[in-house]
Order: C-alpha cells, then sequence, then structure tokens
C-alpha cells in the first residue's frame, strides 16, 4: 500500500488555528481510519525536527518518538499542520521532501491562498492582541509574499505533489473544514468546538491598541480586557489610510503574480482606512473613556 503524507502549511491567517483545533480533537477518529496526527494542536515538533534554524526541545521528544514510529507503521494517510512550514527556505523544503521519500511516502504540500491585504489585516489585529501597539508595528511589513513562497515550493517539489486551495469567504459559504477534507479526500467530524482568533471590530481594536501603546496595564491582564472589549461591535478592523496606501504596490503586485501563475482571482477589497482622527475621535468616545476608567479594577 502506497502511503501519503499532507503537510500543511498554512500560511498563517488562512484558517491554521481552526484546522488544527479539529484535527486534534478528532485524533481518535483519525488514528481508526488510519490517519496518523502528532499528538499536539499545532505540530511545532514535527516543524522543529526538521528545521534547520530550530532544534527539538526536551518536550518535543515523546511527540517525535509517536510521529518516527508512526511512519514505520501500517498507516495510509500522515497529516502534519503548522504554518510555520511556510517560513521553510529551500534546503529545509529539501530536507522533509528527502525524509518522506525514505520512507516511499508520497508527500504532498497544502497551502491556502487567501487576499494579501486581508492577510495584513488579520495578522496586525493578532499583534494588538499579543500586546504590540500600531505604532511599534508602523515599520514591520506584516503579510504574505506567496510569489516568494510558491517560487521556493516550485523549486524543490513537483507541480502533481502542490495543491494549493483559495481561502473563500465564510460568508459566501465557503466551508474551510469541508475545503480541507475534500482535498485530502478524508473525513472528519465537523465538531467546531474551537475558534481562538476571534475578530475585534475597529472600535474594540483601537481601544486596544491605545491600552498597549501607553502600557495602562501589564500584558498578562490583556486576555481579561480583550474578552470585555470583544463585545464592541461594529465596522471590522481595518489598518490606517496611510498603510492601506503603503501596501497598495506590493498586494497590486501580488494579486497579479497569483492571477498570472495560479489563475487566482479575488474580488475587488479596498476597505476603507481609518484616519488619525476617526482613532483620536473613537479613544475620547464615552464608552472608550469608560472602559479605560474601569481597566484598574479588570
Amino acid at each position: 500500500m502506497r502511503k501519503t503524507a499532507f503537510l500543511h502549511i498554512g500560511p498563517p491567517k488562512t484558517g491554521t488555528t481552526t484546522l488544527q483545533e479539529i484535527l486534534f480533537q478528532n485524533r481518535l477518529e483519525l488514528l481508526g481510519n488510519q490517519i496518523f496526527c502528532p499528538n499536539e494542536v499545532n505540530h511545532i515538533s514535527v516543524f522543529h525536527y526538521f528545521s534547520s534554524r530550530h532544534t527539538p526541545l526536551s518536550q518535543h521528544r515523546a511527540i517525535l518518538d509517536e510521529f518516527f514510529l508512526a511512519i514505520n507503521e501500517n498507516f495510509k494517510t500522515y497529516i502534519i499542520s503548522s504554518e510555520f512550514f511556510s517560513s521553510f527556505q529551500k534546503n529545509e523544503l529539501q530536507h522533509v521532501g528527502e525524509f518522506f521519500d525514505s520512507y516511499n511516502i508520497d508527500l504532498k504540500i497544502v497551502a491556502y491562498i487567501r487576499h494579501p491585504l486581508a492577510i495584513s489585516i488579520s495578522s496586525k489585529q493578532e499583534m494588538l492582541k499579543k500586546g504590540f501597539s500600531l505604532q511599534e508595528l508602523e515599520k514591520k511589513s506584516i503579510g504574505m509574499r506567496y510569489s516568494n513562497l510558491i517560487n521556493r515550493l516550485r523549486e524543490v517539489f513537483l507541480p502533481e505533489q502542490l495543491i494549493f486551495r483559495k481561502f473563500g469567504d465564510h460568508k459566501n459559504g465557503f466551508d474551510l473544514l469541508e475545503d480541507f477534507c475534500s482535498s485530502l479526500q478524508i473525513r472528519i467530524t465537523d465538531n467546531r468546538k474551537a475558534h481562538k482568533n476571534q475578530s475585534l471590530s475597529l472600535e474594540a481594536a483601537l481601544i486596544l491598541d491605545h491600552i498597549n501603546e501607553h502600557q495602562i496595564i501589564a500584558k498578562k491582564r490583556l486576555p481579561n480586557v480583550i474578552k470585555r472589549i470583544s463585545q464592541i461591535q461594529g465596522q471590522a478592523f481595518v489598518l490606517s489610510e496611510e498603510e492601506i496606501n503603503q501596501l497598495n504596490p506590493i498586494i497590486n503586485f501580488e494579486l497579479e503574480w497569483l492571477q498570472t501563475n495560479l489563475a487566482v482571482s479575488f474580488d475587488v477589497f479596498r476597505p476603507q482606512g481609518f484616519t488619525a482622527d476617526m482613532k483620536e475621535a473613537i479613544i475620547n468616545s464615552e464608552k472608550a473613556q469608560k472602559i479605560l476608567s474601569g481597566l484598574p479594577q479588570i
């Protein structure tokens, strides 16, 4: 029996957390169907093993021992998922390919393609939740250069080894789990117990930015603040108008590259960014001031 390994590389902000949680929650069901997944949510242990820039830590040992045993056992399918694999350089990708080839296991790389601007917006929001301010992130390029990633993959793997899927909008009927299972030709129970990366409204995000920028509370207390402000409804978070304008040349290049090289296109997505005046008005609003004045009690 020819075995297949699927390496799901994300990249970041394409629903990786959701898929990883579902794989982990259904691990026993998958094992019963001869499908092996490492016994952790994000398969960081396997990432560390293949990386030339990281060394597996002691806590990874048990996961890796089970992984190596499974490689030699009679599983028909292996699923490894970590968005960190999308950072791999050519030599690291070659290491992955050579490893599975040495065990006569067919390797498939699975990557989702999301609008680059949507990834930038989602990434910035996630960094806000980790205690960074937008000012700190001003000079950091947060986004996805699909052209670089896909060119690296194509240098190492054959076309039939690469599975590129368009990341759609759930509001338009796109179901990530259904698409993932269809691509891998597997079945997973849809329990959807976890959804960690909840989006914030623009108002909530700018209040959080103000808190981070002025270091009003310790980072360890941020989860309680986020839980409170996440209830604020309204316009979805966007980048500043200035940053969107700066990103436009890169975004347009990536969109054109994806259309030309993968025949992947997206609907026009050009949200109106916030301005300094809008931010000031939100922070000075009665709602924001009530939240800020109550922070010492959180």
